[in-house]
């Protein structure tokens, strides 16, 4: 049997943050490549709110990693 997990906001956000900053990009420009406001990027980050899937996917093609990369939390070697 599969051990599935909640998605922890937490976690996510952080990984969401550091994936943004390796990529080099700035919250504005993740804003205007996704048609998104800052507003709802940085409530992301800061796991006040989940990303919807629609959003997800967009995430995963602009930052070039998969979905599960965001949403499960990175190892310490990652960071």
């Amino acid at each position: 049997m599969i051990d599935i997990k909640p998605i922890d906001p937490a976690k996510t956000g952080y990984n969401l943050y550091c994936i943004r900053v390796k990529k080099g990009l700035k919250v504005r420009e993740v804003c205007d490549r996704l048609h998104l406001s800052k507003g709802a990027v940085y409530k992301w980050e800061r796991a006040e709110s989940l990303p919807s899937l629609k959003h997800l996917l967009e995430l995963s093609l602009l930052y070039r990693v998969k979905i599960e990369d965001i949403l499960i939390p990175l190892r310490d070697t990652d960071r």
